[in-house]
């Protein structure tokens, strides 16, 4: 157990290439305190921006504090490049969004006008917007499949799942008392918020919602821990870790307080891990598992 700990917290990566930054700890606390400020601003409406402007500038600040005794040359225009793709997936899936195309859809006459319907369609949007924009991005520059985290089995030398079950043991108890707090009425569970408030919601639409719903998850985990992070390791070293973690806390604006917040050490932990195990994909089971166990908590809640 003591070897498995030590290969998990060493902050040397395989796929740093050399003369990258090292990690150091100062970095990640400027990051963080950035980051921080950020949610502050927002929740304090200090500005209303669109949520990839908002990236855009806690990505900025990142990218100073993990340049100071670096210079510049982690900034390549193939790393601006990079960024531009990332961004203007998180302005399409975050931002624009999904209701002009489904308005013009339903004027059109192509789908009916449901809420299930909009649901997937939502879920869809999001789910090509997060991945397809970034892949094109990763292609351009070279990245392949292994490349960006899509490896089919991880190769970290030791077993992933015990982990994660215990990151899962770890935030239910958390979520049981989320579950209870008003703040997270306003968007949990989603099955209730999201459809019209008189919609009688049948057993087979509520199964389809929340199929839809952990569905959604595998873009958002090959975004998050996948084309927004491995890539990165090119230029920023172990700090593409935190680098992602500020972006994914900002994805989770307009959602409870406490929930940004925790999004900041969530996503610098699970991007540590899956950076360790050089792949994605055991962290979409245990987004599904976190968010389905909220959907339920607060189901029996409500």
């Amino acid at each position: 157990m003591r070897e498995v700990w030590s290969r998990l917290i060493d902050p040397v990566f395989p796929d740093a290439p050399e003369g990258s930054p090292t990690f150091d700890w100062p970095t990640v606390g400027w990051i963080s305190l950035w980051t921080v400020f950020l949610v502050l601003a927002h929740e304090q409406q200090w500005a209303h921006l669109p949520r990839a402007v908002w990236a855009a500038l806690g990505w900025l600040g990142a990218l100073i504090a993990i340049s100071r005794g670096h210079g510049a040359r982690i900034v390549t225009g193939k790393l601006v490049l990079l960024l531009g793709f990332l961004l203007l997936a998180q302005y399409l899936a975050y931002d624009m969004g999904w209701k002009p195309l489904y308005s013009w859809a339903r004027h059109a006459g192509y789908i009916k006008a449901h809420w299930i319907t909009a649901w997937m369609m939502r879920v869809s949007w999001r789910g090509m917007s997060l991945l397809l924009v970034p892949a094109v991005g990763a292609a351009l520059l070279g990245f392949g499949l292994s490349d960006i985290g899509a490896r089919r089995k991880g190769k970290a030398s030791f077993n992933l799942w015990p982990i994660l079950a215990a990151l899962y043991a770890v935030a239910v108890p958390t979520l049981f008392w989320a579950a209870g707090q008003a703040s997270f009425h306003r968007t949990y569970p989603r099955l209730h918020n999201f459809p019209p408030k008189n919609a009688t919601i049948s057993l087979i639409q509520g199964l389809q919602f929340e199929s839809f719903y952990a569905l959604g998850f595998c873009a958002t985990e090959g975004f998050w821990r996948g084309l927004a992070l491995f890539p990165l390791v090119r230029w920023l070293g172990p700090h593409a870790v935190p680098f992602a973690a500020v972006g994914y806390t900002i994805a989770h604006f307009n959602k409870p307080p406490l929930e940004v917040l925790i999004a900041l050490p969530g996503g610098f932990v699970t991007g540590w891990i899956a950076l360790k195990h050089r792949s994605f994909w055991p962290f979409i089971v245990l987004h599904v598992a976190v968010a389905l166990t909220m959907e339920a908590f607060t189901l029996l809640r409500t």
